[in-house]
């Protein structure tokens, strides 16, 4: 049952990220072209002529993809990485999920002595 459950919640963070994505495009046009283009240009009926629509239709596959990048990785990546077993993870990559766990743990790791460095560098500046 649980593979099911993470394929499910894999899909709606997948389906949630493409639609932010999608209003993201849409509301990109707001700060060239006012809030009032959501009831002239991009409303209904939409104008074709108008060129915040046009803006919103080129802006609207990549930011699509980029929201759909960011649910994978904010959404689904971390509880694939907490909970293996759940997302049917071959044994082959295991290995390569602990060595991505490890090198994000060293990531951390070094930020937190570089904040414990710029804390000192405070104090003794003061």
């Amino acid at each position: 049952m649980k593979p099911i459950l993470f394929n499910l919640y894999a899909a709606i963070a997948q389906l949630l990220g493409c639609m932010l994505g999608i209003f993201g495009a849409f509301g990109a046009c707001v700060p060239f072209f006012g809030s009032s283009v959501f009831d002239t240009a991009l409303g209904s009926p939409p104008d074709y002529s108008h060129p915040a629509l046009w803006m919103a239709f080129i802006l609207m596959f990549p930011s699509l993809f980029i929201g759909a990048a960011g649910a994978m990785a904010l959404f689904v990546m971390p509880v694939a990485f907490r909970f293996p077993d759940w997302a049917h993870v071959a044994p082959y990559q295991r290995g390569y999920l602990d060595f991505l766990r490890s090198y994000a743990e060293s990531i951390l790791r070094y930020v937190a002595s570089e904040e414990q460095r710029v804390s000192m560098l405070k104090k003794h500046d003061a």
